[in-house]
């Protein structure tokens, strides 16, 4: 059996019990809750809880790398910054943008494509004050993006690349008009034929580390030092891990740092288990 549509001023369902005006001020008020709805979704500031996660870490201000990255900025619309796990990629950009205002920050870690595409969209269109649009497919969020970058001039930031390089590729390659891009990745050679400039991030210096291991109330003599400087390589994740867990003997890289914490953890976890 096939059914036409019909226009009512009154619809009810099909018990009867429930009964929509269709009238100016019901849409008006449909509408209205949909923003409601949509704004609580993309209010959320990421760079904001990231700000958060990282306001009681004791951090090594790395003046010289943020210099290098005004230096990109100011000169490209867009590059990316790139470096092994833990060499402080994240943190960095965070205090790059403590400087720039107006900042966007997603990561695309656990997040699909339509959310990334929707979120930017979003953000743009509440930072132009405008009603935010539900984007019901990836297409539409595509458009609906292309079209926003014609009417913004804003720094976004895109982290964890490689957990969704398709959708970093396509970021890449749109027009940017008055907005810049700065993407951030731990593996740079499945990027190299979008033809991106790349910045490699480089580990803490010597004195960096000495200031890192001074904020935290470590003291070494040289020779502890330098084993530390060894084994790490400079890599402030490392030496996170090694303010916060003694072992030992010192790890060779962050993987075995991590396997020798689960280690601890998980004997401490079983003593508590059996004696309490």
């Amino acid at each position: 059996m096939e059914l036409s549509s019909q226009e009512a001023n009154v619809i009810y369902n099909v018990r009867g019990d429930l009964r929509i005006e269709h009238t100016s001020e019901t849409i008006e008020l449909l509408a209205k809750k949909k923003q409601e709805n949509l704004n609580n979704i993309y209010s959320t500031s990421y760079i904001d809880i990231l700000r958060e996660d990282l306001s009681n870490k004791k951090l090594v201000v790395r003046a010289l790398e943020i210099e290098t990255i005004e230096g990109l900025y100011d000169e490209l619309s867009q590059f990316i910054i790139h470096g092994v796990p833990g060499i402080g990629k994240t943190v960095l950009i965070n205090q790059f943008t403590e400087q720039h205002s107006n900042a966007v920050y997603i990561s695309a870690k656990n997040k699909s494509p339509l959310s990334i595409f929707s979120y930017l969209t979003n953000k743009i269109r509440r930072l132009n004050n405008e009603d935010l649009l539900e984007c019901e497919n990836l297409e539409y969020s595509q458009n609906a993006l292309r079209a926003e970058l014609q009417k913004t001039e804003h720094l976004f930031i895109v982290d964890d690349c490689e957990k969704d390089f398709e959708t970093a590729k396509y970021l890449i390659g749109l027009d940017k008009y008055k907005s810049k891009f700065i993407f951030i990745t731990r593996e740079i050679e499945i990027f190299k034929p979008c033809n991106i400039h790349s910045y490699p991030l480089s580990p803490f210096s010597e004195d960096e580390t000495k200031i890192f291991l001074a904020a935290n109330n470590i003291t070494l003599d040289i020779i502890e030092f330098n084993n530390l400087y060894l084994s790490s390589k400079g890599n402030p994740l490392y030496l996170y891990y090694f303010s916060k867990y003694q072992v030992n003997s010192l790890p060779k890289d962050i993987q075995s740092y991590q396997d020798s914490i689960w280690s601890i953890t998980a004997v401490a976890f079983i003593f508590n288990a059996i004696y309490y």
